[in-house]
């Protein structure tokens, strides 16, 4: 008859199995027991055998009688487990003895030391007897003790194991016996409660992996229990349900996703529209932005009247704030590329300090504010170029926000690191700003500033910057008593060589004269400006708008250029990086040479990168422009003549 155990009934005998693992563990630990016994028992009868035979052979030790002591080892080696027997005087005298097959007595000249075999050593001890024959006074009343036993000798009995070790066997093999009889239950028992619970139980988790698995449409088959059939049941009564809804599910998903797709290729199409056209506005405004600049620079030297030179600072100032937006913008947009990998290098941060403050120094006069550098011994490591960059954001964001007073930038040691920081007399910031003001486009809002109110990027460009670095930036604040903005950077030791460093801070006046510099571009107002501005700088200057036209221009000149300003796009196939490259080949790879661009798409920053040329953007600041070129012929060696 087919009978259905209920879960419970199953669970009840699965209980047993504890029961027999008892068992089981009970039967080994006995037999570890007495086979401990046996070897306990052993060792306490090879003592008492050797701590025997030394009282027996003391008188024959003592009076080195051999035939007694031959006597005292034949009835220890009637001992079934006794092997070998030594007996030792104290000068080292000793005999050993063994049996040998016929059970008589062997000597030997050492134990033989048997496989297996166990030796027990005791001292054989003199006794000492007290005479009394003068009385008892005689050693009483002198009050000296009885003098005690000494060991005038030793004994060592070998015994086997091998009666033990039979013995052991035997009680192993009568344990693993009982052992294998209750595994042999156990397993008994696990077999039938497979056919009645286990295969059931994985039948029902295979059906439920599929149904997990996605295949929806198996179905539990119920089981022959009660309880598990009800589960199986159930099982198939939800898996119709979510079925059902996964059905409506991937309708309305379907539906979304055609939706979305249709939705992000009008995003990436607007998107990419937005880059052409900010790409193609950049380099139209930076065009007409970057001759500006060099036509105004030129101008200053030329002005000599008040007036004139007061509305000339007016373009220079609206020109340098339009220039310093598309410098943000940039910076921005190099971050997000990521193509500006920092070059980090040990540099001391006096020059770069007080090259910050001759950069800014101007602008601060502009707004009447005082710029302090304190001068500051220290090295650090990181890119410097990156850290000017920050410090520069620091400085312009202080004159931008104070209307009185002045900006400090000063250095703070710090355990392992340098803090450099950027002190204002600003209107401060509120302590709910204080974190949002280096997201981007973020201004605080109801904050009288100065004229150039920015977009709001400078501090992004901050934040951006510092991540690159892995350099912590913080701001401390007090509205209406200004603001400290901090920087920190590892902190080195000084080189034992480290002489000339404020020397580059400026170039020299006549850095660059005598210079014969090749510009190739190809706006003509570009090319005008760039003669006026290079002739100031008494250079001699040849213009080009392509790479083919650059190489006439040197040729009927007949002269070795000694640098090379090339804008990258160019008309023809050739841009500027292979128009520089043409022009190193011709003329050596130690041309000094600097890529101008007004594009800001990331192709053209790892173009430069990967060609190893510097890039400026336009517009250009000319005294960085002069810089370069200074710093480029420093390195290819003496200026030329």
């Amino acid at each position: 008859m087919n009978m259905r155990w209920s879960i419970r009934t199953q669970v009840l005998a699965i209980s047993l199995l504890p029961a027999a693992i008892i068992a089981l563990v009970l039967a080994v630990l006995f037999g570890y027991l007495r086979l401990h016994d046996a070897d306990l028992f052993l060792q306490e009868r090879g003592m008492a055998i050797a701590q025997q035979l030394a009282q027996a052979s003391e008188l024959a030790v003592f009076s080195a009688d051999d035939e007694t002591l031959e006597r005292e080892a034949a009835r220890a080696l009637q001992d079934s487990d006794v092997v070998a027997v030594r007996i030792r005087d104290r000068n080292g005298h000793q005999g050993v003895w063994t049996r040998d097959r016929s059970g008589g007595t062997v000597r030997m000249t050492a134990l033989p030391l048997a496989t297996g075999s166990l030796v027990f050593s005791a001292a054989v001890v003199q006794r000492q007897i007290a005479l009394d024959d003068f009385g008892p006074e005689s050693t009483a009343g002198a009050g000296i003790p009885a003098p005690r036993g000494h060991a005038i000798g030793d004994v060592a009995v070998e015994l086997s194991r091998a009666s033990t070790v039979r013995r052991q066997r035997a009680q192993l093999l009568g344990g693993s016996l009982i052992a294998l009889a209750c595994l042999a239950g156990a397993a008994a028992l696990a077999l039938l409660l497979s056919r009645r619970l286990i295969r059931p139980i994985r039948a029902m988790a295979g059906s439920v992996d599929r149904l997990a698995s996605g295949s929806l449409d198996a179905r539990l088959a119920p089981p022959g229990t009660r309880e598990l059939g009800v589960l199986a049941r159930g099982i198939n009564r939800m898996a119709d349900q979510v079925q059902g809804v996964q059905r409506a599910l991937e309708a309305r998903v379907e539906e979304a996703t055609r939706e979305l797709t249709a939705q992000k290729l009008a995003a990436e199409d607007a998107n990419a529209a937005k880059g052409r056209f900010l790409s193609a506005a950049s380099h139209n405004v930076r065009q007409p932005m970057h001759a500006l600049g060099l036509f105004v620079d030129a101008l200053k030297r030329r002005v000599d009247d008040d007036e004139s030179r007061h509305l000339l600072e007016c373009v220079e100032a609206c020109a340098g704030s339009m220039g310093g937006l598309l410098n943000a913008v940039l910076d921005l947009s190099r971050i997000e590329a990521g193509v500006l990998r920092p070059e980090v290098r040990d540099f001391p941060v006096l020059p770069l300090v007080f090259q910050v403050h001759l950069a800014m120094s101007a602008q601060a006069l502009g707004q009447g504010l005082s710029l302090r550098a304190v001068p500051c011994s220290a090295w650090v490591r990181s890119d410097p170029a990156i850290v000017e960059t920050i410090l520069m954001n620091f400085v312009a964001n202080a004159i931008r926000y104070t209307a009185q007073g002045g900006i400090v930038i000063g250095c703070r040691r710090r355990p392992g690191m340098l803090r450099i920081e950027v002190w204002d007399s600003g209107v401060g910031i509120a302590a709910e700003h204080r974190q949002r003001i280096f997201d981007d486009f973020y201004q605080v809002a109801g904050v009288s500033r100065g004229p150039d109110r920015g977009l709001g990027l400078g501090l992004a460009v901050v934040r951006g910057l510092a991540d690159l670095l892995a350099a912590p930036v913080a701001v401390r604040s007090q509205p209406g008593r200004g603001s400290v903005f901090s920087l920190d950077l590892p902190l080195v030791a000084e080189p034992e060589a480290a002489s000339g460093t404020l020397q580059a801070l400026a170039p020299p006046e006549d850095a660059l004269q005598g210079w014969t510099i090749l510009v190739v571009d190809d706006d003509r107002r570009i090319l005008q400006a760039m003669e006026i501005l290079l002739g100031d700088w008494g250079c001699h200057t040849l213009t080009a708008a392509s790479l083919e036209e650059a190489l006439a221009r040197v040729e009927r000149a007949g002269c070795r250029p000694d640098a090379v300003l090339s804008d990258f796009r160019l008309p023809g196939p050739e841009d500027g990086c292979a128009v520089i490259a043409a022009l190193r080949a011709r003329f050596g790879e130690s041309l000094p040479a600097v890529l101008l661009t007004g594009d800001t798409e990331p192709a053209v920053l790892l173009a430069a990168e990967k060609a190893g040329l510097p890039l400026l953007h336009k517009p250009i600041e000319p005294a960085r422009l002069r810089g370069i070129l200074s710093h480029a012929g420093s390195k290819r060696g003496a200026a030329p003549a």
